[in-house]
């Protein structure tokens, strides 16, 4: 019996799509719940060190243009004035770094030094007891918010930062063992004098960016409901949100960012870390960051000089180092970083970690997914459900609190699911590290 060529397409065709989706439905139900896409739409599949690198994967034509501009005001870097190259001119007087890159590089995390290596992609905070005006930590006097251990020319640098490293041997219920170092850090050659007696020092590693602007776009009011729920809730986590103080919106706003979410937005991120960690000043920090006590700081050159000599003779207005469009092309850079595909999602050990971390209760704070709201500050509209954790909600207080699970004895408080946010030590282990 004869079979006409169109039936046999036809045959083919329906033959094809019911394996594709017998295929599909088979990889959806393998895929652990955290899901593939973390971003979404938006997420990119890529590896290797520039995975964290790329645009979201719905940017239009022209979003995709500004990325390419806050790129390379990103990567490049700045240098001391006065300058032949104007619009990269005012680093320091006091800096960490050159670049925003020189911290989070390929917009990945910064690593944290070696011993008796210069401190690069680590940042020494520096407070004294008490709240300022917007309820955020007091400067030390002398130094500042944060210690900066390189200068330009004709100013001193305010000192070194020493880290050695304690070995440290721990046994796991499994039998394992952990080698770990353990670091401390010292603050030398102090170059405007002593310090004050009660300065706290905070050491940070740069984190990476990739997928910060959907972080920005989660609501206020599923922020606020996680914190509720903690709250009525019989586990041993209880965050809250944290309202800080935001210089592009002058009013306080829900904390995201930052190792202890103390900062709301991209934009008083990014302009506070143009200042504190590479000297250079905008409208929204205006003013160089040298205390009274550093007068080689004051009395140096600035970016600025220059601007200012530019304008109208009767005008009081001081020009930043970094203009209001390149301030903007740098913010919206890292929102547009797309969030990279997870790796490895069926791996044995993948899901282990991702069972431990759920039962451990990390993702009371660390919420698997959310659905972004309107995000009009960049062009973009960002709605869509994707996958994240990320601790949005600070832990209320430092004390130590304990959570049995399988027999085993899990620290809370300074938590396990802090430390693997602040990367001590790897994945699953985590969990099991500090089980006693």
């Amino acid at each position: 019996m004869k079979i006409n060529r169109h039936y046999k397409k036809i045959g083919l065709l329906g033959f094809f799509l019911i394996s594709l989706t017998v295929l599909v439905l088979l990889s959806f139900q393998a895929r652990p719940q955290s899901g593939f896409l973390t971003g979404g739409n938006t997420t990119v599949i890529a590896t290797g060190r520039m995975a964290f690198s790329y645009p979201l994967a719905n940017i239009d034509r022209q979003g995709n243009r500004i990325f390419g501009i806050g790129n390379s005001f990103f990567k490049r870097n700045w240098i001391e004035a006065p300058a032949s190259t104007t619009a990269r001119d005012g680093l320091g007087p006091h800096f960490i770094a050159r670049a925003c890159a020189g911290c989070h590089l390929h917009d990945g995390r910064g690593a944290p030094p070696a011993e008796n290596q210069d401190a690069i992609a680590l940042l020494i905070r520096l407070s004294i007891p008490g709240e300022d005006n917007f309820n955020g930590a007091v400067p030390e006097p002398v130094y500042g918010n944060q210690f900066n251990n390189f200068a330009i020319s004709n100013v001193k640098p305010e000192g070194d930062v020493e880290i050695n490293y304690q070995d440290k041997i721990i046994n796991l219920n499994s039998g394992k063992i952990l080698h770990q170092k353990k670091p401390s850090y010292q603050l030398t050659n102090l170059q405007y004098g002593p310090m004050h007696d009660q300065v706290m020092l905070s050491p940070r590693i740069a984190p990476h960016i990739a997928g910060i602007g959907l972080l920005e776009s989660i609501r206020d009011e599923d922020i606020i409901k996680n914190e509720v729920q903690q709250l009525h809730s019989k586990g041993p986590v209880k965050g809250h949100v944290n309202y800080v103080w935001d210089s592009k919106a002058k009013k306080k706003m829900i904390g995201r960012f930052g190792w202890k979410a103390n900062v709301a937005t991209i934009a008083h991120q990014t302009a506070a870390a143009f200042v504190g960690d590479i000297g250079i000043t905008s409208t929204l920090f205006p003013a160089e960051q040298c205390t009274i006590y550093q007068t080689d700081c004051l009395e140096s050159p600035t970016g600025s000089d220059r601007k200012n000599n530019a304008l109208a003779k009767n005008s009081t207005t001081e020009g930043p180092e970094i203009d209001d469009d390149t301030l903007n092309h740098v913010i919206f850079y890292q929102a547009a970083i797309a969030p990279a595909a997870r790796r490895n999602i069926m791996s044995k050990s993948v899901n282990h970690g991702e069972k431990l971390f759920n039962t451990a209760g990390c993702a009371t704070c660390h919420l698997p997914s959310y659905t972004t709201g309107k995000q009009p500050r960049y062009g973009l509209i960002l709605i869509f459900y994707f996958m994240i954790w990320v601790q949005i909600l600070p832990m209320e207080g430092q004390t130590s609190r304990h959570l049995v699970v399988n027999g085993k004895h899990l620290l809370f408080g300074a938590s396990a699911c802090f430390q693997m946010s602040m990367g001590i030590s790897d994945s699953y282990m985590t969990v099991e590290l500090m089980a006693y």
